[in-house]
Order: C-alpha cells, then structure tokens, then sequence
C-alpha cells in the first residue's frame, strides 16, 4: 500500500501566500515543515513540525499522536519550510508564543472568510 499523496498549493488570496494546505502529492525535498492543524469539530490547534510530512499527518489521522488524537477530522496548513533542525525548533516556538498565535488568529479568519465567500 503507498503512502497517501500530499500536494501543496499555494494561498495567494488575502495575503495568504506563506500557507500551503495539504491535500494530494507528497513533497520529496529534504527539508523541516512547520504546520498547524485546525481541528473541524472542536476548533483545537496543534502547531509542530517535521522532517517527513507525509508520514507525520498519517500519524495524527491515525490517532497515534496523543495530543490530537482527539481531533477527529483536521486541516493542516503549511506555515513554513527550516533548512535545518535548529531553525524548525525557534520557528515552532515562535509559532507556539503568544506573538505566533495572534499572528495565526488573524491568518485563521482570513481563511474562515475565504472559504465562507467560496461557499455562496
């Protein structure tokens, strides 16, 4: 069985060009993703990285994170790409500070409205 296929397209629309969500083909370069997930049934967030995407979203969707395992069913958006481990480490701590999460909130409804125009 392959792995499921992750694509990441751009959200250039309202200022949104940093986000790539997670969908389809996988990304095969070598590099940390920083993400977020949004979960759809409660409206918690997780904000982590990894090295190997496409194997870290199979995770969560497993339940096999304790963390989020509660979800149910989750988006994940990009936020950025780290060359290396130390820089993944400060971006995710960023992402996690209280500057990150304003930052994130503000990004949040930018995508609420997006998708609530896209719908009527």
């Amino acid at each position: 069985m392959s792995p499921p296929r992750l694509a990441f397209a751009h959200r250039r629309e309202a200022g949104l060009s940093r986000f790539r969500v997670v969908t389809g083909n996988c990304y095969k370069k070598m590099e940390y993703f920083i993400y977020w997930l949004i979960s759809e049934d409660s409206k918690n967030t997780y904000i982590g990285f990894s090295e190997n995407i496409c194997r870290r979203v199979r995770e969560h969707r497993a339940g096999q994170v304790n963390t989020t395992k509660h979800f149910g069913k989750f988006k994940c958006y990009i936020l950025e790409r780290a060359n290396n481990l130390e820089t993944a480490l400060i971006r995710e701590k960023y992402w996690k500070s209280c500057a990150g999460r304003k930052k994130l909130k503000v990004y949040y409804y930018k995508l609420n409205i997006l998708a609530s125009s896209s719908n009527g």
